[in-house]
């Protein structure tokens, strides 16, 4: 296996398009250490450990509550250190399934370690009928013609023909799968994040993947801004999507001046998410192992 020596991400650099977008929007909150991933050109978080032995590391991916916003220790890497095994941590900003297929060397990355943590990404990433999402991200185009993909259709074709090791189902969100799509406002409809999935997709999902974990948290949220250069209250200027499709609470809260984190998840959810996943994940590591 080709070792990970990636390079360090140059913070002073113009904005790189293979590199998360929250790099050098967050940079006073947090470093994310990111590193170009060999054989591609995305920057993932790091720092990648020199020890991605095959069958003898996690990989977790998704998008950016995988990733791991305004947040030192997200998930993968406390449930890397719990675990006793190195992670690599492959979430990416607005990354949906279509993100992951046909990455054959962020798959082979997959493929090569002990288990996938498979993170429940929002149903808006997926492009459809209407809405063409061709690159995998959040952002999308409207579209004239072609058939509907369910995020179900997409999802199966990911999880169960492009990822041969176990796989974990991860529900990381602040609130239950149980909810009921109101069509009174836009927001309503979508409901919290992981927008547009809920009990009967995560049902469908599920036989494809080896163990499923559900964290529902909002602990210490919101988060207060703190500048990692001087250890004090720190604000943020985040400028409005240049690509608007949905309006709404995500929207608003994802623009102007910000105080605090009212939109990622705090530090302590992702404590808790740790928490619930070391069990499970223990049992895949064992299954192996035995």
């Amino acid at each position: 296996m080709v070792p990970l020596e990636g390079r360090r991400a140059d913070l002073d650099t113009a904005y790189n398009e293979g590199m998360p977008k929250y790099v050098l929007r967050d940079r006073e909150i947090v470093d994310f250490h990111c590193e170009r991933l060999p054989g591609t050109d995305l920057w993932f978080r790091g720092p990648f450990s020199k020890q991605l032995n095959c069958g003898r590391y996690i990989t977790a991916i998704g998008a950016a509550q995988t990733f791991g916003c305004f947040c030192d220790r997200p998930y993968p890497a406390i449930l890397s250190e719990r675990l006793g095994v190195p992670g690599l941590n492959l979430g990416y900003s607005g990354a949906g399934p279509d993100f992951f297929r046909g990455r054959e060397d962020v798959l082979r990355r997959i493929d090569d370690s002990a288990f996938c943590a498979v993170q429940a990404i929002s149903g808006r990433s997926v492009w459809n009928s209407l809405l063409d999402n061709s690159n995998g991200l959040a952002y999308r185009r409207r579209r004239s013609d072609g058939t509907p993909p369910t995020v179900e259709q997409i999802s199966d074709e990911v999880i169960a023909q492009e990822i041969t090791v176990p796989k974990v189902l991860v529900w990381f969100s602040s609130r239950t799968p149980d909810y009921t799509p109101r069509h009174h406002r836009r927001a309503a409809l979508l409901g919290d994040y992981p927008r547009l999935i809920d009990t009967p997709t995560l049902a469908r999902i599920r036989p494809l993947v080896d163990a499923h974990a559900e964290c529902v948290s909002q602990r210490s949220s919101p988060q207060p801004l703190v500048s990692r250069v001087d250890g004090k209250p720190t604000t943020m200027l985040l400028e409005a999507d240049p690509k608007p499709i949905f309006a709404g609470q995500g929207a608003a809260l994802c623009q102007g001046i910000w105080h605090e984190n009212k939109y990622y998840f705090s530090p302590e959810m992702y404590q808790d998410a740790a928490d619930i996943l070391k069990t499970p994940c223990r049992a895949l590591l064992a299954a192996q192992d035995g």
